[in-house]
C-alpha cells in the first residue's frame, strides 16, 4: 500500500532529477557555455558531454515512464515534475538534441503533455 507521503516523496526525488540531472547538468550547460558564451565563456566542446548526460537521465525517466504505466512520470497523474520534464523535452528539441528524444514512450509522453489544455494555453502566451 502507498501512502501519500511516498507519493510525495517521490514526486520530490522526480523533480530533483529533473532539474539538477536534466536541466542543470545538461541543458543549462550547454545554453551557458555556446548560447550565452559572450556571458559565460564559449566553451564548444561542452555541448557533447552535455547531450550524452540528458542522453543518460532521459533514458532513465523513459524507463519511468513505462513502469508508471502513464501517460505520465506517476501513471494518470499529472503532477509537477512532469511541467518540469516537459519543458527540458521542448528546450531540447530547440537546441538540436531530437535525437536523445526517440522512443515510443517520449512519443506517446510528449502527445500526452502537449494536448493538455493547460499547455496549449501557455504556449500561445508565448507567441505574444
Amino acid at each position: 500500500m502507498t501512502t501519500s507521503h511516498q507519493v510525495f516523496r517521490y514526486q520530490d526525488q522526480l523533480v530533483m532529477t529533473i532539474m539538477t540531472e536534466l536541466d542543470a547538468s545538461s541543458l543549462w550547460i550547454d545554453r551557458k557555455h555556446t548560447a550565452l558564451g559572450k556571458y559565460f565563456g564559449y566553451v564548444p566542446d561542452i555541448k557533447e558531454p552535455a547531450r550524452q548526460q540528458f542522453q543518460r537521465m532521459n533514458n532513465i525517466l523513459s524507463d519511468q515512464l513505462l513502469k508508471s504505466k502513464g501517460p505520465f512520470l506517476m501513471g494518470t497523474q499529472f503532477t509537477a515534475a512532469d511541467i518540469l520534464y516537459g519543458q527540458c523535452l521542448d528546450l531540447s528539441l530547440l537546441i538540436g538534441w531530437e535525437d536523445v528524444l526517440q522512443s515510443e514512450s517520449l512519443d506517446a509522453y510528449t502527445k500526452a503533455y502537449r494536448k493538455r489544455p493547460a499547455y496549449m494555453e501557455a504556449k500561445k502566451l508565448r507567441s505574444l
